[in-house]
Order: structure tokens, then sequence, then C-alpha cells
């Protein structure tokens, strides 16, 4: 960017943190979002009419009722109170959420890339601040704007905003069809038909008008083409508004115990759900035509977004987060015990799971027992030893079926076992320890001055020690939930390779775990992967963290109910892709709740 340009752009920082201004005041009170009858806050006037072309918020195929039962149509629309349904079964509700989800870095890049029509991410949100660590990175409870991220946006939309009005073939992509030839005729519809894009809704008449009052500015600010000027200086202050940085949702109008969400703020659930950016022309266009009204219209453009490639990078991304690959190849081995496991194992491991996961859940529309159990893997010559495969595999990945008598899943790769293993030894404290947590969703509270283990005796097996040494610290979690499953490993060494011996003893890979009130035995890892894939348990916890994936925080106790539904489907066999199709459908992503009282 010229220098000169810069500093002009710049000079122009006051008009446009002005219009920005406006947004803000209007999400404080005014609540003109997208659909004039909603309104944000409690002390303004309650907006009027029944749903329109947005969407409405009618209560689709049914209504909610104090008791808690769930009252459905056809569709299964229904909805339910906050308390239990019939029968005294787990409660339907739905609980509170941040109405102002603010975008994830991932968000902002893959967004900036579909509304600009790049053909690749910016790579601009390096520059953010860092986000708060929690499980997924779809967490919205943590995400606010101080004024470091502040002043990252700004500088970000003023970067990509001159790489794209400059760039004839990338203006060219983001102008609205049958744009007039000059004048305000034109700068309105631009702002029209881009703004709804990056607003994810219609603007507002007022927004209309200080948009294109500020694209008029562009030739003073910016100079040279006044199409291009006016488009920059638009895009700098469309891509630090807050109605763009946060997914607003602005409904307000009850029914029953619900607030149902307009048909836009479904469109950004479902896009930023499903595809982790933001909804497509398309879906924008059922939006108004108000396909998204109901649960059978939500059905629809589900099963749609899901045959998207974006799709299965969402798929990939939950599972890598949920299996915490970003940690694979991280862990220090002995180099003089194995010197085979080099720092480059480390993008080699990451991407065979993600081509695991990929093949498995998205390719072959798996849920979570083939996750746990499939025997296919993906190697290449660097990775095939350590699986006992022979050599001439080559540089390039191959899909392969390991012996399912010793791999069963992705807990079974080398990436799991050597995230969970030690230095020198295998580690079931921490494979038993990993499992509890992100598998079966059990609480552990880890004692207090943990002593480390003790050398390994001569003629003693790994397992031998650990028991030995667990027998009076933490006994009691241990030998019920850590050890049993942290056993079955032990046919795996610290690297993930397989063995029949440890220390010159035969490996004993045998143990029983209770689980869902029975007790259960298995031999050796793919025993266990079996008892898992078939627990209610296990089926609950999966079905708990989609959830937490998909709405961006962790389901209320009152959604018990939800989590049971979704977990039977889990249990049942059902693809990962049909368990967010439930979810969408449902009343926790279509709705929120009344809340003190009023919407």
């Amino acid at each position: 960017m010229k220098s000169s340009s810069l500093e002009s752009i710049r000079t122009g920082r006051a008009l446009v943190v002005a219009l920005v201004g406006a947004t803000v005041l209007s999400l404080a009170c005014t609540g003109q979002i997208g659909d004039p009858q909603n309104s944000l806050c409690t002390d303004c006037p309650p907006g009027t009419g029944g749903p329109g072309a947005g969407g409405g918020q009618g209560g689709p195929g049914g209504t909610s009722n104090a008791g808690g039962t769930q009252v459905g149509g056809a569709n299964g629309g229904g909805t339910s109170s906050g308390g239990t349904n019939s029968g005294g079964a787990a409660p339907l509700g739905v609980a509170p959420s941040t109405r102002l989800p603010r975008l994830s870095h991932t968000q902002w890049e893959n967004t900036v890339k579909d509304l600009l029509r790049l053909d690749a991410v910016p790579g601009l949100s390096t520059g953010f601040p860092p986000d708060p660590t929690t499980q997924f990175d779809t967490d919205v409870e943590q995400k606010g704007v101080s004024n470091l991220h502040w002043a990252a946006y700004q500088t970000a939309a003023e970067e990509v905003a001159q790489q794209v009005a400059q760039d004839p073939q990338k203006l060219a992509k983001i102008l609205p069809p049958g744009l007039p030839g000059g004048g305000i005729e034109r700068a309105r519809a631009f702002v029209q038909g881009f703004g709804r894009r990056a607003f994810r809704r219609p603007l507002t008449e007022a927004e209309i008008g200080g948009y294109a009052a500020l694209f008029e500015k562009g030739v003073e600010l910016v100079g040279g083409d006044p199409l291009a000027a006016g488009v920059q200086l638009a895009l700098h202050a469309f891509l630090q508004s807050p109605a763009f940085l946060y997914r607003v949702e602005a409904s307000t109008k009850a029914s029953g115990d619900r607030v149902w969400l307009g048909g836009f703020e479904v469109a950004s659930r479902l896009s930023y759900a499903l595809w982790n950016s933001m909804p497509s022309d398309e879906l924008l266009d059922a939006a108004e035509a108000g396909e998204l009204a109901d649960a059978a219209g939500v059905e629809k453009w589900a099963r749609a977004l899901l045959k998207d490639g974006r799709a299965t990078a969402v798929l990939t991304s939950f599972h890598n987060q949920l299996f915490e690959t970003a940690g694979y190849g991280k862990v220090t081995k002995s180099s003089s015990l194995f010197p085979e496991f080099t720092k480059d194992l480390e993008p080699l491991l990451k991407q065979e799971a993600r081509l695991f996961f990929e093949e498995v859940v998205a390719k072959q529309q798996g849920g979570l027992r083939e996750v746990l159990t499939s025997p296919v893997t993906f190697v290449n010559d660097k990775l095939a030893p350590f699986y006992g495969l022979p050599a001439g595999v080559g540089p390039e990945f191959k899909k392969v079926e390991l012996d399912p008598k010793q791999r069963a899943g992705v807990m079974t790769q080398v990436g799991f076992l050597s995230k969970n293993g030690g230095l020198v030894q295998s580690d079931p404290i921490h494979r038993g320890v990993t499992i509890n947590l992100k598998i079966l969703c059990e609480k552990l509270t880890a004692p207090n001055m943990i002593p480390p283990l003790p050398e390994q005796k001569p003629g003693q097996t790994n397992r031998e020690r650990v028991a030995a040494h667990t027998e009076g610290c933490g006994k009691g979690c241990h030998d019920t939930k850590i050890n049993p499953i942290g056993f079955a490993f032990e046919h795996f060494d610290t690297v993930g390779a397989w063995r029949s011996t440890d220390n010159g003893q035969p490996v004993d890979a045998k143990a029983s775990m209770k689980i869902d009130g029975e007790v259960k035995s298995f031999d050796g890892a793919p025993g266990l992967m079996n008892v898992l894939a078939s627990s209610a348990q296990v089926h609950r916890c999966y079905s708990r963290n989609w959830m937490e994936y998909a709405l961006g925080r962790q389901p209320g106790e009152v959604e018990r109910g939800w989590v049971e539904q979704l977990a039977e489907s889990s249990r049942s066999g059902a693809a990962a892709t049909e368990i967010l199709v439930k979810l969408a459908v449902s009343d926790v992503f279509r709705a929120r709740p009344v809340e003190g009282g009023a919407p």
C-alpha cells in the first residue's frame, strides 16, 4: 500500500469510528439490527407484529407449557419449558447463552475469506490477541473485545480492504450484480448487497444511508478510482463493525417460555456450527424467504450444508480438539531408546489423525463407534515402522487396515499413544485419565503432592510398578477409573509400537471396570474400545461435547433431555453428521429461553 493512501485512510478513521459507534448504540438499545420489530434491551419498547420474511419468532411445530411437557408437531419442532417432560424424564429445557457471541479467530479468517470471495484465508488473525484456552475454540462465553482486539481488528480491516479494493479482479468478485454506474445509487446498491452478507442479515435504512455516505467519501479520503475508493472505505468500516464481529441475536418476541430465533439468526447458527463460517448467499435467501422458520426447513438446510467441504473441516476440527491432536509428536522420548521418534514426526502424526477423521467420519459417514473401533489408518514410510508394517510404503500417505486384534480406533494410533506416554515407558495413568476426561466425561480430582513413579525394578512390569505406586496414592480413583483403562494399553510402548513383553515379562492387558452400572471385563485396547463404543455414558459424553462445540457453551442441566436424545441416536449407530442434524432441529439450537421474566 502507498504510504499516502494509507495515511489518507487513517485520516478518515473518525468517520469510520463514528459509523461503528452508531452500530454499538443500536446494539445497546434500539435493536435495529435486521428485523425492525426486534429489540436487544429489556427496557426498550417491545417489538410488535408476527413473523416476517426474516423467519419470524413463532413457536414452530408446537407450543410450550409450564409443566415442561414436550408438545411437538409432525416435524419434531415442539418445544418444552425448563422443567422435565411428562413422566419425570430428563428436562428438555433451553439454557441461557450470550446473545452477542464474538467470532473466534478461525471464524474471522473463514468469514473474511468467504465474504470477500478470496482463494485463501488472509492469515491476519495471527496479529490478534490470543483467546482464552478452552476445550473447543468455538466457545463463546470467554471471548470479548479488549483495546488490543479493537486495534488489531482495525489494522486487519484496513489491510484487507486495501488489498481487495485495489485489485480489479478481487474487487469484481464482491460487487453486487447490476450495480449502477455511479452516484449515490451505486453507493447504496453496493452497501445494501454487500452489507447483507457482511452483517448476515438485511441492513436497516439508517445503516444503508450511513455506509453509503461513507462510500461517497472514498475519493476524498482514499483517492483514485471512485468505485475502488468507495469500496475500500466501506470495507474498512464493515469489517470492524460489531455487527460483523459479533453474531447478534436480537430476537425478543416470546412464545411461552421460548424466544424463537429469527431466520437470519438461525442461518448464522447453522453456518457457524456446520461450516465455522458465514452463511452462503443461498442460505441467506432461504432465511429471507422464511424457510428456516420451522424444524423441517432447518433440517433441509442442515443436510445441505453438511454436503459441503467446509463441513468436513468442522467434523475434523471437532475430533482434533476432542482428542487433543495438537499435542501429537510433542512429548519427548529417550533418544537412546527411541532414536526413530524425532521431531519431524509431529506434522505426520497430526496428518494421520486428520486423514483418519476425514475418512471415517466424513467419507464413510461414521459416528463415535467407528472413531473408537475402526482399524483403518494412514501411514507413510516414516510412520509405517511404528505399526510393524513392511517397508516400501513411500513418502505419500496411504490408507491401510491394521490388525483388529491389536488396533482399534484413534486411541490405538501412534499419535495418541505417544502423546500419553513417558520418556522411556508407557503411561497408563495419563492414558486412563485422558479417556476418563474426554470419552467418559468423568470429573477427576488430582491428589495433592503427587509423588513421581519409582524406577522400574528388574523383572517388574510397568503395570506392576504403577499398581504398586497407586496402591496408597488415590487408590479408589485409580483402581476403579484410571488404572483399568490405562492397563488395557500396555501392549503399546511409549511411542505406540506393539509389544508382547515388558521388561522380560509377558504383558498383561486384561482389566475390568464398572460402566453403566455394570462391571465390564476386557483384554487389551480393542476389547476396551468395544466396551466404550457400546456404553450409554460414552455416547452421552460424546453428545455433550458436540453440543458444546456447536453451541459454543456447555449444555445446561435443563438440557439433559436433549443430550439423552442425541446419545440414544449415537449409541444406535447414528453418524456424526446425523447427530448434528438432530441438534440443529432441536429447541436448544433454534431458541433461547425467556430470561428474567422477559425476553
